[in-house]
């Protein structure tokens, strides 16, 4: 592959070995949502801090108590209304707060504004004004496989990427960045994704959809309204991607494509959740993400010469640390 300028620095964590909770699936999800706290929060510090958290076993809260519990069995995973673990992070560089609560079947994930959570207690999630419901289906599943984690942090603290493989797929990703280019009018610049993986993801299929479970918000008149968020592409004529279209190393260069990878929204809310903004709107651009050639398979790094400074995952290609390999399954 063609190697591109990194527009930010970041601290890489590959290849982190999440192991299967046997016999029960929770466990399995409970640590791998607490493996990447612990990443987005200490990979480099004071980009990120937890806020408030309830191990749902204390009768009170305390930013500790998400931390120090003992995931097999000490976060408590349990409906609304009964006691249950969650914990409330602060990202003031992009900025915005995240909650993941350990409740109902599948979990809850939601994003909020600088403005933030509020309340909370060994039974009840904090909650927001202008929270934003990420996960679409059940991550980080865990099934009856050990998960391989690999976690990005910015240095500026604007983006934090986690995804977590388990038998050579996807099987969960947690995506928060502000884009580094971003477009006049977008007052909450940042987009977020909570979901499962599948044989699909990260692909150009995925990816250039509008409903692939990247949410944003922007707010008009004081009220915040959610926007669906799709990527683009550079493209041939017929609207196919470059990375589809040119099979093999540029003729030229004689290295695999990277394109640059743009951001866009387009309403598909009920019209009584309707938001201002026009069916199809520019978003503006990510930095250190690109697409890749889709003959290329997941883990193949970059350059030639051997030095991994980026890996393709997906159709998706990232920066990397320079660790010769990209697990997609537990050794």
């Amino acid at each position: 592959m063609s190697f591109p300028v990194f527009k930010r620095s970041w601290v890489i964590q590959p290849n982190e070995i999440v192991s299967f909770g046997e016999g029960n699936g929770h466990i399995t999800k409970a640590r791998s949502l607490q493996a990447i706290t612990a990443r987005m929060t200490g990979l480099f510090g004071g980009i990120a801090s937890i806020v408030d958290s309830s191990d749902g076993v204390a009768l009170t809260t305390s930013p500790a108590r998400w931390v120090a519990a003992n995931p097999d069995g000490g976060l408590v995973w349990d409906d609304e209304g009964a006691p249950h673990a969650w914990v409330q992070i602060s990202l003031p560089r992009i900025p915005c707060e995240l909650l993941i609560a350990l409740e109902d079947a599948a979990g809850v994930v939601v994003i909020a504004s600088a403005a933030g959570f509020s309340g909370g207690d060994r039974a009840h999630r904090p909650t927001a004004l202008d929270e934003l419901p990420l996960l679409a289906g059940e991550p980080f599943r865990g099934g009856d496989d050990d998960q391989v984690l690999h976690s990005w942090v910015a240095t500026d603290g604007r983006a934090f990427r986690f995804l977590t493989f388990k038998g050579g797929n996807v099987d969960g990703i947690l995506h928060v960045e502000r884009p580094l280019v971003v477009v006049d009018g977008w007052d909450t610049p940042f987009i977020a994704k909570a979901g499962p993986g599948t044989d699909a993801s990260l692909t150009y299929a995925e990816l250039l959809a509008i409903d692939a479970g990247y949410k944003a918000l922007v707010t008009r008149d004081g009220t915040a309204y959610p926007l669906a968020v799709g990527f683009t592409a550079e493209c041939i004529g017929g609207g196919v991607p470059l990375g589809t279209a040119l099979s093999g190393k540029d003729k030229l260069a004689n290295a695999y494509p990277l394109g640059s990878i743009g951001l866009y929204t387009a309403s598909t809310y009920t019209p009584s959740e309707m938001s201002p903004i026009s069916a199809a709107s520019r978003l503006g651009s990510l930095a250190d993400l690109w697409w890749g050639p889709d003959d290329v398979h997941v883990g193949v790094t970059g350059p030639a010469d051997g030095s991994a400074q980026i890996v393709q995952a997906g159709h998706v290609v990232m920066p990397w640390n320079g660790t010769a390999s990209f697990l997609t399954e537990a050794p």
